[in-house]
């Protein structure tokens, strides 16, 4: 019975992509569907990474937050017909950067232009006027009137009351579920335009160092060939929110990996075609040898045995001419009759 060769499970396939490059070539014997799923799996499973951190992120921010309405927020009030404070309000958090500003008086651009003075771009803000507030989280910046979104009135002790019969359980399940859907598809939608460049680049690779590739084995080796980027781009969100580290150019320095792994991946390829030709020869050769062997012996036992022959048609003619003639007793001499 022949042995089935076995198939590297998902996290050797990652161990392979990553550090073994001279391993590459046993992905060209499968179908690309293999490297396909491979691929979608590794999207998946960075896609929860990066969610379950922001859950997590997120659950400790509310906690934070909490706790800042429970022991540090001054008493208020707002309704439709605007809010009171007891005492105005000016904090910031740091971990999180977020900035929270309240006044009695109405809202003004001078009010506004202060607050994006005191923050950075990063900073999240909240500004709560006598008739209106102010928020800008990311990119995104809403101001509106209490009308436009409370039909009661909500104080302290009602927000406290509200947070703590939420199910947090289940905001987190919730939560995660978004957070990994936009995940997931953004970065597939990520991951495609660099592939499309990796595999051009993969082209252009190919045809300087010689080996020509068709598309679905080179459409696999750079699947494989985006593992380490994919691991370090899912590290970089993951540490952002928590440590602030920002790199500047990840996006091309994570191309320029790509593009790397791809060539060193198209050479290794390369190295052991070129190994493999080698040993072909050394085979041919030594079968050529071989023949040639076996020839010699058929001719050399060829002439042994027509040596052997002749010298057996020797022997017996040899032995015709020493046998002595042989004397008829029984006949009779002519004309001797009596």
């Amino acid at each position: 019975m022949e042995e089935t060769v076995k198939r590297p499970n998902f996290f050797k396939r990652i161990f392979i992509a990553v550090f073994k490059l001279e391993d590459y070539g046993m992905f060209l014997g499968e179908r690309l569907s293999v490297a396909v799923k491979y691929g979608l799996l590794l999207l998946a499973l960075l896609s929860l990474l990066v969610s379950l951190s922001l859950t997590f992120y997120a659950y400790d921010e509310i906690k934070t937050g909490m706790n800042y309405l429970r022991n540090e927020m001054p008493e208020f009030s707002i309704s439709p017909n605007g809010a009171k404070f007891d005492k105005e309000v000016k904090a910031y958090d740091h971990k999180y950067k977020f900035r929270l500003y309240t006044t009695n008086s109405k809202m003004s651009e001078d009010f506004i232009k202060q607050a994006r003075y005191d923050s950075t771009d990063e900073d999240d803000i909240l500004l709560l006027a006598q008739d209106q507030f102010f928020i800008k989280m990311a990119d995104v910046e809403y101001k509106t009137s209490y009308t436009e979104v409370l039909s009661e009135e909500i104080d302290k002790a009602y927000l406290i009351s509200s947070v703590e019969e939420t199910n947090i359980g289940i905001v987190c399940l919730s939560a995660l579920a978004f957070y990994f859907v936009l995940l997931f598809f953004t970065l597939l939608f990520y991951y495609l335009i660099h592939l499309m460049l990796v595999i051009l680049f993969g082209l252009i690779a190919s045809g300087f160092s010689g080996v020509r590739f068709k598309y679905k084995p080179l459409f696999a080796l750079a699947i494989y060939s985006m593992t380490l980027s994919s691991l370090l781009n899912t590290i970089y969100a993951i540490e952002v929110p928590y440590f602030n580290f920002i790199i500047p150019h990840s996006d091309l320095m994570l191309v320029i990996i790509d593009f790397i792994y791809i060539i060193a991946a198209i050479l290794m390829i390369k190295y052991d075609l070129i190994k493999q030709n080698e040993e072909l020869q050394k085979i041919i050769e030594v079968q050529k040898q071989v023949h040639k062997e076996m020839e010699e012996e058929q001719e050399e036992n060829k002439e042994q045995e027509e040596n052997k022959e002749k010298q057996n048609e020797e022997e017996k003619k040899k032995e015709r001419e020493e046998e002595p003639p042989v004397i008829d007793e029984n006949r009779e001499p002519d004309g001797s009759e009596i």
